[in-house]
């Protein structure tokens, strides 16, 4: 039992990455009558699954991949500020545009001039951590005073952005300190990214039951 205990963080990182599958499978099937929120969410899950597949074949080849994060972040931001403009209230949609130029200009500066492509980007990974936080409470103060009638728990919108603010709020201590994180050894580092998987799991959990809602329907 011990033996096993020992390799659970070993697995939850090298593993996590298929959990992505249960959502995509909704893609796959419920995307052609999917309204315009759900879309937008596929292409976000698209992306996700590429750039997972990218960085596993570079670590594969021992190639360090982090240069590719400097890249999906400001994309990851960009999907998910066009999801959230769907659900967010009209007079905040405006800000959306200048929100992801804003936030690409500082993740640009900041490869550039703060830290290298090769180091983890933890100042643009926290600064995106903090803005998709906003945005899931607005939208959850939202749901709470304009309900529209419906019991919020069987909202497919209700599931996903839920999964969104647990993945972000969990991991913005890490973001923040993931570089520092290296320097405690190499089995605090393991434990620390395989918490990271478990907000990981719980996120596509989430996203996937929000889907699969839909898809009852």
């Amino acid at each position: 039992m011990k033996q096993l205990f020992r390799y659970i963080p070993e697995i939850l990182i090298n593993y996590s990455s298929f959990v992505l599958l249960f959502p995509l499978y909704f893609v796959l099937v419920d995307f052609k009558r999917f309204p315009l929120v759900l879309e937008s969410l596929s292409y976000y899950l698209i992306t996700a699954s590429i750039t997972e597949l990218i960085a596993t074949g570079l670590w594969f080849f021992s190639i360090n991949n982090l240069p590719l994060l400097h890249v999906y972040t400001p994309l990851e931001l960009a999907l998910l500020t066009w999801f959230y403009r769907h659900l967010l209230p009209p007079h905040l949609n405006k800000w959306a545009k200048r929100v992801v130029v804003g936030f690409i200009a500082l993740a640009f500066i900041n490869a550039c001039w703060f830290q290298s492509i090769f180091s983890f980007n933890t100042y643009a990974r926290s600064l995106e951590a903090l803005i998709v936080i906003g945005y899931s409470l607005v939208f959850f103060f939202k749901e709470i005073n304009d309900p529209g009638g419906e019991v919020i728990f069987r909202k497919p919108a209700f599931w996903i952005n839920g999964g969104f603010l647990l993945y972000f709020s969990g991991n913005l201590i890490l973001f923040l300190g993931s570089n520092s994180i290296l320097s405690f050894g190499p089995t605090f580092n393991e434990l620390v990214w395989a918490l990271h998987a478990v907000f990981y799991i719980f996120l596509y959990l989430f996203i996937g039951t929000g889907l699969w809602m839909f898809h009852r329907k």
